[in-house]
């Protein structure tokens, strides 16, 4: 079972493990895609990174958008990599894309490797832009320094990177529950160490939240800059007139 996006056939099975199906998949792209453009100034020349790019929901939209620049997507789903190479990049080789086989609990249970010791597959000081959509709500915090770090180091003087967490507080989570925007239980119910809390304990990194105080001290700790205050989402309903479903940290490297 397919769809079509932007004239390709996307796999039905591969769109949902982005965690929304096809009939959300251009609506959340067309999100994606102007904030990029706006809060993250992204040009056709730029040399653009993506960490978790899936089967391509972002990629695609962008391979028409980055022209003399170039876009690499890593993801740990292997079947929505390969669909990405043999689809996107054929068609157009200035996108490219690499696996991940970091092992994880939910997507990549057989992975050889653990997030920490895999290292982006790209060059020193060669990227202009990094994003990252749905990536650091499943990662716990060694885990979103290591990220960061590596992040810090591909980047250019300069160059910015926009990536979506879980910022949490009391109030936060309590709008969360009482409103259930969300088809999964955003509860926050379960204190892992202080500023770090999940939803469910059988399956920790299916969500993973952070207090704004944890959220600065690790981004402190990777020597990356806030280029603007941490972004509210309305993934709770707690905050209204928000600019991305997630809470996002819009960092610079300098």
């Amino acid at each position: 079972m397919t769809f079509s996006y932007y004239g390709f056939k996307i796999p039905k099975d591969l769109a949902n493990l982005t965690g929304a199906g096809g009939e959300t998949f251009k609506l959340i792209s067309d999100g994606h895609i102007n904030n990029l453009k706006n809060i993250l100034d992204i040009q056709p020349q730029h040399d653009i990174f993506e960490l978790g790019s899936g089967v391509g929901r972002d990629a695609i939209p962008l391979s028409e958008f980055i022209t003399t620049g170039s876009y690499l997507g890593v993801d740990i789903i292997k079947q929505s990599i390969d669909w990405c190479i043999n689809n996107v990049t054929s068609k157009r080789n200035n996108i490219k894309f690499a696996h991940l086989d970091v092992k994880d609990q939910i997507h990549n249970p057989r992975g050889k490797l653990p997030f920490q010791l895999q290292n982006f597959p790209v060059g020193s000081e060669s990227i202009d832009r990094v994003f990252a959509f749905s990536v650091f709500t499943h990662l716990f915090e060694s885990d979103i320094l290591h990220a960061l770090n590596e992040i810090k180091r591909i980047l250019r003087i300069g160059g910015l990177a926009y990536l979506t967490c879980f910022k949490l507080s009391p109030e936060i989570i309590s709008a969360s529950k009482k409103n259930k925007l969300n088809k999964y239980d955003l509860n926050f119910e379960y204190k892992i160490y202080d500023g770090c809390y999940i939803c469910d304990p059988q399956y920790p990194t299916g969500a993973i939240g952070y207090t704004e105080e944890k959220l600065v001290e690790i981004v402190n700790k990777s020597g990356l800059k806030f280029k603007i205050k941490i972004l509210n989402g309305g993934w709770s309903g707690y905050y209204a007139n928000c600019k991305d479903g997630q809470d996002v940290l819009v960092l610079e490297k300098n």
